[in-house]
């Protein structure tokens, strides 16, 4: 089975219309019978706090919140891990988080996972 992995960097709150992207490409990899992780690294783990208003405002372009994009990843069984670092710098832990989420990883399982054979990874 192939294995996508997308790694979430540069994608934050500040601009969330071009968070859609991934998550969508989650989702379809996905739909695709891919195993699908979704690694958010920085400041990209703050798209994934609850009741976050960036992620729940419309975006003009899709008419849907990120929030729902999320949600749809989620539910076609991507895992998304949130960094333990990138928590830590932030003051957060697992329960200001949305429900659903993988494991929280820390950087030596994320490249453990990233250079595995017949892996895929997507920076975004």
């Amino acid at each position: 089975m192939k294995k996508l992995i997308i790694q979430l960097w540069q994608t934050s709150a500040v601009h969330p219309e071009l968070a859609t992207v991934p998550f969508l490409m989650a989702t379809t990899g996905a739909a695709m019978n891919m195993a699908v992780e979704i690694h958010a690294i920085g400041a990209s783990v703050e798209l994934l706090i609850k009741n976050h208003h960036p992620t729940s405002q419309m975006i003009a372009s899709s008419g849907r919140s990120l929030h729902h994009y999320i949600e749809d990843a989620l539910r076609s069984g991507v895992a998304i891990h949130p960094c333990s670092t990138a928590l830590r710098l932030r003051g957060l832990d697992a329960s200001d988080l949305i429900d659903g989420l993988g494991d929280v990883i820390g950087m030596v399982s994320m490249l453990d996972r990233a250079t595995e054979s017949n892996v895929t990874v997507l920076t975004y």
